[in-house]
């Protein structure tokens, strides 16, 4: 095939039908469903909006992390889609930016809500009235998110899942464990580090765990399907979210944190997910970036050891904010010779996706040098 002068080798059938119609953000879907009706949307939304929390805009990502979620507790999914229902409908009730609403990007914040209320809950499964906070939570992070959105995006950063963290920051400290209605667990590591007494079976469910813990799963199963769904749309967030959980735990081990924090995944999905939005999501990849994920998932993991250590005495949760602290700040990283590209935020797809469109865009240039 040759385009703009340059000859490609045509890819294969095979390779390229299935990353038309299954990776990425598959975009015939995205076409076909522009002119359908309301109810065909707003299921095609939700699904992406599954996916969004591990930046997976890809409905068959969102059923395999929704399998997840039911794999790790029933009750649990039920909530979290609770969540994201009641956000969906919030966003498309206050008119919120179209994009957004039909990608999932304000609905995953309820989704996130329901499901970590729920983990976090003391009371016993199938505790019905749990549900009326989660529906309100996830219908009120819509405004927080349309806030926040406003904000970081003055100077170029996205709000990343900081409106889940704000708004279920906010009720578990309001309610703690000592609530007679929604009573929380106490947050507080049980295993001490014990010298060489690691079990390293555990240590390498703990790899799955991490990224799983990005949905409140601590199932090894649940981890595995949230990999697949990753794998699915875009093997270099999948790279980058396996990088990610080893770091946290490496991390882990080398500031000697109690061992329940490495067994469960807990010191790796902050890791996993600042790797991946440094990786390729909000960044052009490239060598050089990717060695300033590592960088920026070692110190996500320090920042959750100490955030754990100092939220864990008041027996409350870290949640995400290492996770949003760290990402922020290192994409803010700039330097004079353009070593590090970030996507902008209108642009943002996936990382193959962005690979792609930066080599074209640069091949266009090239071309256009040489005619004058």
């Amino acid at each position: 095939m040759e385009a703009d002068g340059i000859v490609e080798s045509p890819p294969s059938t095979t390779r390229h039908h299935f990353t038309h119609y299954f990776m990425g953000e598959i975009k015939p879907l995205k076409e076909w469903i522009k002119d359908k009706n309301i109810v065909l949307k707003f299921i095609n939304a939700c699904f992406r909006g599954i996916g969004q929390p591990v930046f997976l805009n890809n409905p068959i990502s969102g059923l395999l992390v929704l399998a997840a979620l039911f794999v790790q507790n029933p009750w649990q999914a039920i909530n979290a889609l609770l969540g994201l229902i009641s956000a969906q409908l919030m966003s498309m009730v206050l008119c919120q930016d179209r994009g957004g609403v039909e990608n999932g990007g304000f609905a995953f914040q309820g989704l996130l809500i329901g499901s970590v209320v729920t983990a976090v809950s003391a009371e016993e499964d199938w505790y019905g009235w749990l549900s009326f906070p989660v529906i309100c939570l996830g219908a009120g992070s819509v405004f927080v998110s349309s806030a926040l959105n406003n904000l970081f995006g003055r100077v170029s950063l996205p709000a990343f899942n900081m409106s889940f963290n704000l708004v279920t920051f906010l009720f578990v400290t309001a309610t703690t464990h000592t609530n007679d209605f929604f009573p929380q667990k106490p947050v507080a590591a049980t295993i001490p580090w014990i010298g060489n007494d690691i079990d390293w079976a555990e240590i390498f469910k703990g790899l799955p765990r991490g990224i799983g813990q990005c949905y409140g799963c601590d199932d090894v199963v649940s981890g595995c399907l949230v990999a697949a769904a990753m794998a699915i749309c875009s093997p270099i967030i999948l790279w980058h979210a396996i990088w990610g959980s080893f770091i946290g735990i490496m991390v882990g081990i080398s500031l000697a944190c109690p061992l329940d924090l490495l067994y469960n995944g807990v010191m790796g999905y902050n890791s996993v997910l600042t790797a991946c939005s440094i990786g390729g999501v909000f960044m052009l990849i490239s060598l050089r970036v990717h060695l300033l994920a590592i960088v920026s998932a070692v110190i996500a993991a320090v920042t959750s050891l100490a955030l754990f250590q100092f939220l864990g005495v008041l027996g409350l949760p870290m949640l995400a904010f290492p996770f949003c602290a760290i990402a922020a700040l290192f994409l803010l990283v700039t330097t004079e010779a353009d070593y590090f590209v970030k996507i902008p935020l209108d642009q943002v797809t996936w990382p193959e996706d962005h690979w792609k469109r930066y080599h074209r865009m640069n091949i266009t240039v090239q071309n256009s040098n040489e005619l004058v």
